[in-house]
Parts: C-alpha cells; structure tokens; sequence
C-alpha cells in the first residue's frame, strides 16, 4: 500500500489506493465595502492574522484525524482544499492565505466573464457559472443566485468560515448570513470570525452540543436572526488551547465515526470476532484431535465451556442478530470487501440460475433458443457516450468498485435466498420418503437415510440464516446498491453541479453518553458518498484549462444528458418486463403445483395410490418455496416501480427533446445572459431526471430493506 507521497491529478487504481484522505474549506465573508464601513481599512491584516491562525489550526487537527484513520486512510498525503469566490475583501484574502497555510485554491464565480482577468495567485481549479441578469432592468444578480453559488461551495467542504459583522435585519438578507444559516442546518462547523473596529476580530467555534434538533427546528422555522445564531456558538481565541480542541472534537467526529471500532476492546468487535470464531461440536473434536496429535501447532483449541460459551452467544445472534452500527458499517464498507465467490458458491450460483431459468422459460422460449442456437448470434449495437466535457479523477474508480462489491453482495444474498426456500421444501421430500420408505431406506440398515438427510436439511438452513445475517449480505447489498446508483446519478449531473440531495444531508446527531456528549454519525452511506465528493473536487474541464465555464458546454451536457436518460429507459423498461414475466412464470408454476395437489386429493375419494404422499405433501411446500422467494424479493412491487419510473423519465425525454429543438431555432452562444437562460433551463431539466431517478433508488431501499433471510414458514 502507498505510504508517503501521492499525486492527486493521477486515477485511483482500486485495489491498491485507499479512501483519499481530502478536506475542503469554505471561506465567505463581506466584500470590501462593507468591511470599510465596520472600520476594516485593506489589506485587512486583523482579519488575515486570524484567519491564517484558523487554516492553519483547522489543517493539524484535520491531519492528525487523518493519522489516526491508518486503516481507511492508510497513510496518503491529504489534499487540503480552499474554497471561495472571486470577489474583492473576504475572498480575495482567502485567495492570497490559500498557498501560504497549504491549501489548494479553488474559485467558485457565480457570473465570471468569459474573459475577465483574475488577480494572483490563480486557483488550481475554478468553475465559473456564467450567471447573468435575465430579466428586464435586471442589472444585478440576485441573492438567490449567490446562495446557489454558497450551496455547492458548503457541498464540497467539511469546515466554514465565515467573516461576519453579525448586524443583520430580520430575516437575514446577506449572502454570508445565509450561506452561515445553511452550514448550521446541515451541522456543517463554522468558524465565525467577527470584525471589530479598532480591535482583533473575535473568534467563534460552533458547538457540537448545542446543534440539537430543538435548535435547528427554531433556526429552520422561526427564522434565524444574529442572536439566535450566536448561541450556537463558543468564543474562543484561534491561538488557544480550547479552541484547538474543539476543533480537534470536529475533526474526529467529521473524518473518524468509525473511531470507535478500531478499539480491539470495542464490544460490538468482540462480539463479531467471537462469532466467527465458533465452530460446531465436530469441528471442535477434530481441532482437538489434530491438537494432541501435533498436526495443530499453536495455542490449545477452546475447552468444553468455551465453546458452550461460544454457542451461547451464537444462539442469542440467531434469535436477534445485532446490526452493526453506523461506525462499523462505515469501516466495513470501506476495508471488509466482499471477496470472489468460491467454487461452491459458483455451483450454487449456477444451479439457481438453470433451475430458475427452467421454470420461467415457457415451451416457446425453448424452441426459439434451439432455433437461434444453430445460427450465429447478429452482432449487437451500442450506441457510443459522447465526449463529457469534464474529466473525472476518482468517481470512475469507487463507481466500479460499488458495483462489483453491490454484484458480489447480491448474488450472495439471492442465492442463500433461493437455497433456503429450496432446501426448506426438499425438507419436506425427505419426511415425505421417510413415511412412505422410498429407495434406498427400504434396504434393510438404510431406513434412516432421509432422516439423515432431512436433518442435514434442516441444519444448511439454519447456518445459512444466521451465516448471511451475520455477513450482512442483504443489508452491504442494500448499501452498496445505494451509493453506487447515487454515484450514477451524480456523474450524471456532474457537468452541471447538479448534485444528489445525499451530498446535503446531515451526517451525526450530537448523542449524550455520562457526562459528556458525543457526535453519533447517522447515516454511513451518505458519509462515504460525501467523502467520495469531497475527495473528487470541482469538476475540472477536459481540456485541462484551469477555469471550467458551464455555460460554453450547454450541447455537450445536452447530449451527455440525453445518451444517460436513453440508457436509463431501456433499463427501466427491461427491468419491468423481467421483473413481470418472472412474476407471472413463476405464479403460473406455482398454481399449476396447486392444481395438482387438488387432484391427488380428490382422488383419494375414488383410489388410493402408493405415492400420493408426495402431490399432498411436497407439492404444497414447492408452491410455498416459490411464493417465498417472490415475496422476498418483492418482484411484483419492484416491477411496478420500474413501470411508473419509466412513465416519468418519458415524459423528461419529450422536455428535453423540446429544449434541444428550441436551442437549435436560433441561440446564440456569445449572448452571456442567453446562454446563461438555456444553462439554468438545462440543469432545472437535468435536476428532475436526477430527482425522478434518486426518488426511485430510495424507494427500492425503502421496500427491500427489511427483507432479511429468515427461517421459512
């Protein structure tokens, strides 16, 4: 594994580079003006004295985090990024800190021209939105046009700061305030850095503590006002001990809320460890015999009242299987990949899919596979991706690696599924022989071969239940599944900075434990997508300028957008006709094993036949086997879902269709303010596709989500 040096423009190679270590900070505050009028006279040297105090506080703590995380992190040289706009005062301040306390620069422009001049130092990266007024007698931007500009900056930050007077009406109206009240609400810290005329700034540290779901309510509902935003937060001197380890608090809740599971003493760890550790009763005999025979080398295998011990615990986790919590998720999601299926599990998975294949394929399938069999497959068409007018550095990279371990997880989880339905019903076969003494148990000293096999039955279900819900097949499915359509999602709308409302969401909730309060995290796939958001950066332009202008890419993004929602609906519209075809097959199969059972006992009326047993009693639990894999895939809903999801996105092709025919009747691209029109019309059109299909993927979660393997009916 890497150590020591990384570079940050060079792809992820999966497999060998960990989870990037990257932090982002926001910096906003007044422009020049205002802080002239609060006595501040340029350079602004007591605002840039506190500020390069708070970097630089904020980059050893973050670093000492990172440090601590070796297991995730695995040692790669952070990247430690500034964001801000390009305005003069605040911003331009942060521009000339950025370099000195070792952050990269990157500029944020609502409505930069195509050919404006920056001062220096320029940013590593930029994007310029290429807003423009388009109303009549419009000469500014609006407000609402900075905080679009303030959202997507707190998107790809842990920390704000902020350079705030505090005087403001009621409701707030200035840029900073607001963009002060959205990093509150998405407990996103702030560093509030208070001018004062004739004096040091005053420092002040949002508290973990006082972020409760009361005070955010108040600040959501009622509307926030300088008072009530003040006491969220500690005042506390940027070069004092106090504020050093508040902020290290920060830092390890917002990059470690896996901390507690790396402790070897941790109990949730323990427990697990314990449990994979125990064998049954054979297995421990055969340990002790290779034990004494000097076959084993090593410590002594556990004694008699270890193992019951042992099977103790293993018994309580198959009655109540403890679900890990956020922490260890995290940690599980990012070191504990699911590995290549083995050769058995190969088997399985081969055997579920030729059976299952035979039961859904209806005589028509058949002859139709024999015909195509004696002639050469036609060679199949695909449609090429335009070129994206971005260049992405890691998404490509944990996109592929969310969709091998969802594909591993998945066929784990369905074929434990359909061998625990399966064997549930051979179950039923073998008591069924057992009665009647069907061949071989009618050969004297083999009467007991289907009790044999019944029991071994009985035992592969109950180790695959508790073996897939201690895995966590299912639930690491869900996950992964979750965020790897999130990241498909996000690439969609990357060009744009069209981002998942995920990448917004709250991520901890302060929880009091004794005498003190710590930050739980809440939600460990939205943690990791924001990390993998923050660790990407601002979209970077293709051709490897450093300013990246949205507005100059409107038909490449048009046709990105339109190559993604063609391939989103005929995946909706495969999933749909899959989904209900199997649905009605397997219905269909499982009604005529109903049928035949109703005939087998009517004719217990007219005759008796020797092995009528087996209609009346195996029939009925192959039935239910079937009806129990339906169900626990929810392949009706599923399909439905997929039906409505494709009624939506034909409706967003018939929109964006008609945005094209009218960008193609006459737009002119060197009109800023049109261009910016057509901009703001494209990615309101590319916010409902990413809205109909992030919609979609969280309700599939929602309905499958409980759907772990149980012990069948």
């Amino acid at each position: 594994m890497p150590t020591d040096t990384y570079n940050h423009d060079a792809p992820i190679e999966p497999g060998r580079d960990a989870f990037l270590p990257a932090l982002g900070v926001m910096v906003a505050g007044h422009r020049q003006p205002r802080l002239v009028r609060q006595g501040q006279t340029p350079p602004f040297n007591d605002i840039a004295v506190a500020l390069k105090q708070v970097l630089l506080t904020v980059q050893e703590c973050a670093a000492e985090a990172f440090k601590d995380g070796h297991p995730v992190y695995r040692g790669l040289t952070p990247a430690y990024r500034l964001f801000t706009g390009d305005a003069s005062g605040t911003d331009e301040t942060a521009a000339q800190l950025a370099e000195q306390c070792g952050y990269r620069l990157n500029i944020i422009a609502p409505g930069r021209a195509a050919d404006a001049a920056f001062t220096q130092p320029e940013a590593r990266r930029a994007i310029a939105l290429g807003m423009r007024p388009t109303r009549h007698l419009q000469r500014k931007l609006r407000q609402e046009d900075y905080s679009l500009r303030d959202d997507l900056a707190l998107c790809f930050s842990d920390l704000m700061i902020a350079v705030w007077d505090g005087e403001e009406p009621f409701p707030m109206r200035s840029g900073t305030a607001l963009a002060v009240r959205t990093a509150l609400l998405r407990r996103t810290p702030v560093v509030w850095i208070q001018p004062r005329a004739d004096q040091p700034p005053r420092v002040h540290l949002t508290d973990p503590e006082r972020l409760t779901d009361t005070a955010l309510a108040e600040l959501e509902v009622l509307g926030a006002t300088p008072d009530m935003v003040q006491k969220l937060f500690s005042t506390l001197p940027a070069d004092s001990a106090a504020f050093r380890h508040l902020m290290q608090r920060w830092m390890r809740g917002l990059l470690l809320p896996f901390a507690d599971s790396l402790d070897d003493h941790n109990p949730e760890r323990r427990q697990r460890e314990v449990l994979a550790r125990q064998h049954t009763l054979p297995q421990l005999g055969w340990q002790w015999v290779r034990h004494l025979s000097g076959r084993h080398p090593g410590p002594a295998p556990p004694n008699l009242w270890q193992w019951w011990q042992g099977f103790r615990a293993w018994l309580r986790a198959m009655v109540d299987t403890p679900r890990p919590s956020p922490g260890y998720q995290v940690l599980e999601y990012l070191t504990m990949s699911a590995p290549p299926p083995q050769w058995h599990e190969r088997i399985t998975s081969r055997l579920h899919t030729a059976l299952a294949s035979l039961i859904k394929t209806s005589p028509s399938e058949v002859r139709e596979r024999l015909r195509q069999s004696q002639q050469s497959p036609p060679p199949r068409q695909t449609e090429p991706e335009p070129d994206s007018p971005i260049r992405e550095q890691f998404l490509p990279h944990y996109f592929a690696f969310g969709e091998q371990q969802a594909r591993r997880c998945a066929m784990r989880y369905r074929d434990d599924t359909w061998l625990i339905f399966y064997a549930a019903a051979m179950a039923v076969f073998c008591a069924v022989a057992g009665a009647i003494y069907l061949w071989p148990a009618s050969i004297g000293g083999l009467s007991l071969v289907w009790v044999i096999l019944e029991f071994l039955l009985l035992r592969l279900i109950v180790s695959k239940v508790l073996g897939a819900r201690l895995q966590g097949w299912h639930r690491r499915w869900m996950g992964y599944r979750f965020m790897t359509e999130q990241l498909r999602i996000l690439r969609l709308g990357f060009p744009l900075l069209v981002l998942p409302d995920c990448m917004r969401q709250r991520l901890w909730t302060p929880d009091r434990r004794g005498d003190g309060v710590t930050m739980r995290p809440l939600h460990p796939e939205s943690w990791i997508l924001q990390r993998i958001l923050i660790a990407e950066g601002l979209p970077r332009s293709a051709t490897g300028k450093p300013w990246f202008r949205i507005t100059h890419h409107n038909e490449a993004t048009l046709n990105l957008t339109r190559h993604a929602l063609s391939s989103n609906r005929r995946y909706f519209a495969h999933l749909h006709h899959k989904l209900h075809e199997d649905h009605h097959r397997l219905h269909r199969f499982s009604l005529v094993l109903f049928g035949m059972t109703f005939l087998a006992v009517l004719s217990h009326f007219l005759f008796t036949l020797p092995g009528i047993l087996f209609f009346t009693a195996f029939f009925p639990a192959w039935g239910a086997a079937i009806h129990g894999v339906l169900n626990q895939n929810e392949v009706a809903r599923v399909s439905a879902m997929a039906q409505h999801t494709l009624h939506q996105l034909r409706t967003l092709d018939t929109a964006l269709t008609l945005h094209r025919d009218v960008t193609e009747s006459g737009i002119q691209i060197n009109d800023e303010a049109e261009a910016w029109a057509r901009t703001r019309e494209l990615r309101g059109l590319v916010s409902a596709l990413t809205e109909t299909l992030e919609t979609e993927n969280r309700q599939w979660v929602s309905l499958l989500q409980h759907n772990e393997p149980d012990l069948p009916g």
